[in-house]
């Protein structure tokens, strides 16, 4: 017994050591099936860095610590190791990347645009990952004049690898600045030309309808790197009839060298909204309100040397508008001494505000001068609410104290009271009445809004047809 035993000591060593070789920390794993990249694709823009990790795994998706080598690199990207990314501590106690791991990480920067690639290797397996280099939110584009002088047409030329579309515009972020105009696009797409607006100051230009070549199938609308500015222009070339009017008093500007696009025609002075009365194909008239005070800013006009833009110029600086205060206006007890409303011309609307003293005399007179005979709308409005009630009648000129040939149609108890009267050519008085719902008559009501700014508005309208 003891000689079997002391003979069976080598057996056993040897089975033990046999089954000791090999790798202690040997966990099953097989021989490198495939390398995986995440993500498996890259969209850039120009001068953009993505970055892409490999990882080298068995058939059992475990993954393999290799020596990753980045073997194969089109033009239009450049790719290097991320020396960042799980980095160790070397024997100098620096924290450096190692030379082997599971996982590497490359940044992947575009520097030219269209489709490329780049492949990477290790254990005698690769993995090829495509890069689409486009114009999706950039545009690096040579633009023919970043400076241009008013009137004078910039081309921008597309990089190879990105054509414009024959339905290509060129815009301005500012959707409310004057828009640049686009004169025409090559026949290959590789260049659009277009007209700048003056007053862009450093601004970027928008293409739309943009292709790039690495996304064929997609348009995009880019900015460009590159950013124009060209020249100012905040005057309009013209005259102010009247730079201190009285409240309710026309004003005129009159252009020259330029015309009225009255379809886009706003007139401000100051922050305040004026009133159109009447416009011809290069002159505008118009009611400030009353108080107001600042340039006339006006928005529809076309430079005859520039008609393809609508701009809003400004009087000249040195020529503020200062406008009357708004009150009493003097006579309106009387038909003699009234004031006159102004009567706008087709398709217009004049106000006429004034703060009658009611408690002197209940009824104020207005004179209205009709040019053509037509239908006009008159309008009386009032500040002072519920129960004042103000009627409103129309009387041929002379009145003379008899009401027997005015129309009494807004004559009632709504606010404001407006009617539509087919008047012709002649004079005409607007009787204002604080009747206060008294319905004693004419003259006799109760003094309710006195105080009270009365706006009395003519309108004129456009004549309808066909």
């Amino acid at each position: 017994m003891n000689r079997l035993t002391t003979g069976m000591v080598p057996l056993l060593a040897l089975l033990v050591a046999v089954g000791c070789s090999g790798d202690p920390l040997d966990n099953g794993r097989g021989d490198t099936a495939r390398i995986d990249a995440a993500p498996t694709q890259l969209f850039l823009e120009l001068g953009e860095s993505k970055s892409v990790d490999v990882s080298a795994v068995d058939d059992q998706g475990n993954q393999i610590s290799s020596v990753y080598e980045v073997t194969a690199t089109d033009p239009g990207i450049t790719v290097r190791r991320d020396s960042t990314f799980l980095p160790q501590y070397g024997n100098d106690s620096t924290l450096t990347v190692p030379p082997e791991a599971t996982v590497f990480r490359f940044v992947v920067t575009a520097t030219g645009y269209g489709s490329a690639s780049f492949t990477v290797s290790a254990n005698g397996k690769d993995v090829t990952v495509p890069v689409h280099v486009g114009a999706q939110n950039n545009l690096d584009a040579q633009i023919s004049n970043l400076n241009p002088a008013l009137n004078e047409p910039v081309t921008i030329t597309a990089p190879a690898g990105i054509t414009f579309s024959p339905t290509s515009q060129v815009t301005l972020s500012d959707e409310t600045a004057v828009q640049p105009f686009t004169v025409s696009v090559a026949a290959d797409g590789s260049s659009i030309t277009f007209l700048p607006a003056p007053n862009i100051i450093d601004q970027a230009l928008i293409v739309t309808d943009v292709v790039s070549a690495s996304s064929p199938g997609h348009v995009f609308a880019p900015a460009t790197v590159a950013r124009i500015t060209t020249p100012p222009l905040t005057e309009f070339d013209g005259t102010v009839s009247n730079l201190a009017p009285t409240a309710n008093q026309p004003v005129t500007v009159s252009l020259n060298n330029a015309t009225v696009d009255l379809a886009n025609t706003v007139i401000t002075v100051g922050a305040d909204t004026a009133s159109l009365v009447n416009a011809t194909a290069t002159s505008v008239t118009f009611i400030p309100k009353a108080g107001g005070t600042g340039l006339v800013f006006f928005s529809g006009v076309v430079i005859d040397s520039l008609p393809q833009f609508v701009l809003t110029l400004t009087n000249a600086i040195a020529d503020t508008v200062h406008v009357g205060p708004p009150g009493k206006v003097a006579g309106t007890e009387s038909q003699a001494t009234a004031p006159s409303l102004t009567v706008p011309g087709q398709g217009f609307a004049a106000p006429f505000a004034d703060v009658p003293d009611f408690a002197a005399d209940e009824i104020h007179y207005y004179k209205m001068v009709i040019p053509a005979d037509g239908d006009y709308t008159i309008t009386t409005d009032w500040t002072a609410g519920p129960p004042s009630d103000l009627d409103m009648f129309i009387c041929t000129a002379p009145v003379a104290g008899d009401f027997s040939n005015c129309d009494f149609t807004a004559a009632t108890g709504d606010q404001p009271e407006t009617a539509t009267y087919t008047l012709t050519a002649g004079t005409y008085f607007v009787v204002v009445d604080d009747f206060g719902g008294s319905p004693a008559g004419i003259g006799f009501g109760e003094v309710t809004a006195n105080g009270s700014t009365v706006t009395i508005t003519v309108a004129n309208p456009a004549p309808t047809g066909p």
